[in-house]
């Protein structure tokens, strides 16, 4: 029977060999956990940038709907409120019933009613809210 060839030109003997084996077999196995490691690290910084860039867009939609309300009730409150057709269905707000002007009427025969910037805003809000 031939000699088995071991590491650095020596002899093998089947402990060596088997001594090998065991050697190879530990060393891929751990290879195999350092790289699935790797990957399970690199597989939760992709994830967690993605929660991040997704919760960064929400925060920039959401203060840029903010700030156009705030945009819409800063414009309105400095024209003292704005009057709107009552012919195209805006009900006269109980809430400024005790202004003198809250419900004019044109020559024409058209009739307006007052809306403050919150009424505006719920109104909007109510009638286009699932756009």
């Amino acid at each position: 029977m031939k000699p088995i060839s071991g590491l650095a030109g020596t002899p093998a003997t089947p402990s060596n060999h088997l001594s090998e084996c065991k050697f190879l077999r530990r060393f891929a196995w751990l290879s195999a956990a350092v790289w699935t490691l790797i990957l399970a690290v690199s597989l939760y910084i992709n994830i967690r940038q993605t929660f991040d860039n997704a919760y960064e867009l929400a925060r920039h939609k959401a203060t840029d709907s903010f700030n156009k309300d705030q945009a819409i009730r800063l414009w309105i409150n400095s024209l003292g409120g704005v009057y709107l057709d009552t012919a195209r269905g805006a009900q006269p707000l109980h809430c400024l019933a005790t202004l003198p002007d809250r419900d004019i009427a044109l020559p024409g025969g058209k009739a307006y009613t007052l809306y403050d910037s919150g009424s505006v805003l719920k109104d909007i809000q109510r009638k286009y809210g699932l756009l």
